[in-house]
């Protein structure tokens, strides 16, 4: 019994556990998403040459922040900053 309790508890923790994963990976990248048309409809093609460190970026706070200045910021340069 104990194994088969065993078996079910770590098949419910690994799917909870894969749900918030797959959440946060989604945040993510609809964040970087995000910033993706900021810096496009802002910045143009200039502004798209920064996906790639964006893309790298995956602390959800630090994206949040970024698309936070992105909205207010006249100059490109206040963006790579926080890169």
């Amino acid at each position: 019994e104990g194994r088969v309790e065993g078996r079910v508890e770590g098949r419910v923790e690994g799917r909870v556990e894969g749900r918030v994963e797959g959440r946060v990976e989604g945040q993510i990248k609809g964040m970087q998403n995000l910033i993706e048309i900021l810096l496009n409809a802002r910045f143009g093609e200039k502004g798209l040459s920064l996906m790639p460190k964006i893309r790298m970026c995956e602390d959800e706070s630090r994206l949040s922040a970024i698309a936070e200045v992105l909205a207010k910021v006249q100059d490109i340069r206040e963006i790579e900053g926080l890169l």
